[in-house]
């Protein structure tokens, strides 16, 4: 499909989208850092509206479930 192509870049971003959001990183620093606009954008507001996990497990799990949501998405959309 057309779509295939981009969905695991678009994964590695939400990837790493949700590692800053549960670090700690300010939403701000963030959009201004990769000059976020249009889908990335919206991809950091849904993270941060995602709770910060204490345990390293749950950090882990809201990393890679986001990832999956986003790639689910992406596949959907074709």
């Amino acid at each position: 499909a057309e779509t295939d192509g981009i969905c695991p870049t678009l994964g590695d971003l939400a990837e790493a989208i949700m590692e800053n959001r549960q670090l700690g990183t300010p939403m701000s620093l963030l959009i201004e850092t990769i000059n976020a606009t249009g889908l990335t954008r919206s991809m950091i507001i849904v993270a941060y509206d995602t709770p910060r996990f204490a345990t390293e497990d749950y950090h882990k799990r809201a990393v890679e479930d986001f990832r999956n949501e986003i790639e689910v998405m992406c596949y959907q959309s074709d």
